[in-house]
């Protein structure tokens, strides 16, 4: 059997964030996709995501946000997504926006990012503890310190 044609294992994302999720306690993590590195302003390196971004959601578009929520009940993972754009996907790709993040990645809850401002700062008020791997993101992290004064 030539090995090279051997489909490749399905990852286990909902059992590896469920593990996540127990070790949180009553404690928020906040995880942040990279922007679209580009070289000479307008050409596009090929995406990768956060090794542990892509590790527990298995979501592999730019500038996203997951939030795990510990203590939720009903929506313990979450993720801020950029939602569909038909005109800009003939360009980029297509997106799997908040309908496919939820039904494609098993997130409990998915809003658009312009959203994020507004409900961060209450889950982050909700918890008893943030965990946010600083420096993963470094334009996301004076956003994120603004967004947890602010809750």
């Amino acid at each position: 059997m030539n090995q090279a044609h051997k489909e490749l294992p399905r990852f286990d994302f909902a059992g590896r964030r469920e593990r996540f999720l127990a070790s949180l306690g009553e404690g928020l993590a906040v995880l942040r996709a990279p922007a679209l590195a580009r070289h000479a302003n307008d050409v596009e390196y090929r995406y990768r995501p956060n090794a542990d971004f892509f590790y527990l959601t298995g979501f592999q578009e730019p500038e996203t946000v997951a939030v795990f929520d510990g203590s939720g009940e009903s929506e313990r993972f979450i993720l801020f997504v950029a939602p569909r754009d038909p005109e800009r996907e003939a360009w980029t790709g297509p997106r799997a926006g908040i309908e496919g993040a939820c039904e494609e990645f098993g997130a409990d809850a998915a809003y658009p990012l312009d959203e994020l401002e507004s409900r961060l700062p209450v889950l982050i008020g909700k918890s008893r503890e943030l965990y946010y791997p600083l420096g993963s993101a470094p334009e996301f992290d004076p956003e994120l310190m603004r967004l947890a004064g602010s809750g």
